[in-house]
């Protein structure tokens, strides 16, 4: 995505962000429009993007229809569904950002409304994998990302 659709992207973002009130952080479903689906502006390339995402879900049919989108993606198994559902989300240098349980210096994912929504939508992909084992795997896949973006640019130089 070059600079300019990058641009326009967050642009549309913004004008479908409901305006932000310190004393009420809910979302009113009517002001969401067309953004009630988020899964249209994933993956997510920038904090903003994450952070104006993560202020979307907080309205329950936006948060209830991702999981509905991301559980849609499938896998062969709870790993697969994890790998696939996080590319969905966003992209390798936002994933560098987080860890898990937001050590060394990294912001926190565990108990974002993003990361939520994506243990739920496992939950029902892979019913008998333990939330243990997805939060396992969730981890280890964010921590990862540095490793992708690396390979990544390597082909590219190539």
């Amino acid at each position: 995505m070059d600079h300019e659709e990058h641009l326009l992207r967050l642009e549309k973002l913004i004008a479908i962000m409901p305006s932000c009130r310190t004393d009420d952080a809910s979302v009113n479903s009517a002001e969401l429009s067309d953004a009630e689906d988020v899964y249209k502006w994933l993956p997510i390339q920038t904090q903003d993007e994450f952070l104006r995402i993560e202020h979307l879900l907080l309205d329950d049919g936006t948060y209830k229809l991702l999981i509905s989108k991301l559980k849609r993606l499938g896998g062969s198994d709870y790993k697969d569904c994890i790998k696939r559902m996080l590319k969905k989300i966003m992209t390798d240098n936002v994933m560098m950002l987080f860890s898990f349980s937001g050590h060394k210096g990294k912001k926190r994912f565990c108990g974002s409304k993003i990361c939520d929504a994506l243990l739920g939508a496992v939950q029902e992909c892979a019913p008998d994998a333990s939330m243990k084992e997805i939060e396992l795997k969730v981890s280890i896949y964010l921590t990862k990302a540095k490793e992708r973006v690396i390979i990544k640019e390597k082909k590219l130089d190539n």
